[in-house]
């Protein structure tokens, strides 16, 4: 946007727009020239759907997280730009791009978000609000981890992840480590809505879509509704499981887990004596 046509937005809206989450932080303040209120179009790079509005706030401290927070280039002490909405996280505030599909040869193609998934995820538990995702499919290749005891009490507050449903919103599990995509310990509720989730194992013989481990927090629940997980793997002797040991109460309400091809699905039960309520 050139500069007469931004002092005329500014003059009109109140609001002075960058094109991305770095040009935000480049951007220079001569005497309170520009307006407590930026406008960014983007996070990382134009076309993504990272954009959104943010306040000067002279007083903040925090750390610069992408998508909520920046800290201004090359500025030492208080003052950040902060984001004005602040009722959920989006994973697209931090990068990620939904932009993933499916090869004949069991791989996926596209943006791989973790990191972008990763930072959506420490950010809304810092925040204690929900993650949101965004239509389109969305490949991951590392695992996304979170551990209660490590953030806060045991027992703290474990963002929930919400698409617009199990048939807009995809996330193509291409993770070949050795570790669950989803794995979180010690909370007192992890919850899926919204989505569904492919998984892809070409090399490996086992995959576990999740993992929720009540550790020494008692009363935990883990959720899946609306939500539809299936799997495509490569290896014979492929086993999709979902693990959640310990957890007091284990939900799926309109949900389902399937293989195509392999031994079949292992979903451990409870805390023993417990019984997983599937609706």
């Amino acid at each position: 946007m050139s500069h007469a046509r931004n002092l005329a937005r500014i003059a009109r809206t109140g609001i002075h727009t960058v094109p991305t989450a770095q040009a935000l932080r480049d951007l220079v303040i001569y005497n309170g020239l520009y307006p407590e209120i930026v406008e960014t179009k983007s996070a990382l790079k134009l076309g993504d759907n990272g954009g959104g509005q943010w306040r000067w706030d002279a007083a903040s401290t925090a750390t610069d997280d992408l998508g909520t927070v920046l800290l201004p280039t090359g500025r030492s002490g208080a003052g950040r730009w902060v984001r004005l909405e602040r009722g959920h996280v989006s994973v697209d505030w931090f990068g990620a791009v939904a932009d993933a599909s499916m090869t004949e040869t069991l791989t996926s193609s596209g943006t791989d978000n973790s990191g972008a998934f990763q930072m959506a995820f420490n950010a809304a538990q810092a925040l204690a609000v929900p993650i949101k995702l965004g239509a389109g499919a969305y490949a991951l290749r590392k695992p996304i981890r979170g551990e209660g005891r490590s953030y806060f009490a045991a027992g703290a507050y474990n963002p929930p992840f919400s698409g617009v449903s199990r048939t807009q919103t995809l996330i193509i599990d291409d993770n070949q480590q050795a570790f669950p995509l989803f794995d979180f310990v010690d909370y007192q509720r992890t919850f899926f809505s919204k989505l569904a989730i492919r998984t892809v194992a070409s090399s490996k013989s086992t995959c576990q879509i999740f993992i929720c481990q009540r550790g020494a927090t008692a009363g935990s629940m883990f959720e899946l509704r609306d939500v539809n997980c299936w799997a495509i793997p490569g290896a014979a002797n492929f086993v999709c499981s979902l693990y959640n040991a310990g957890c007091d109460m284990f939900v799926m309400d309109n949900s389902s887990i399937t293989t195509y091809i392999g031994s079949g699905i292992i979903a451990l039960p409870p805390a023993p004596g417990k019984t997983p309520k599937v609706t």
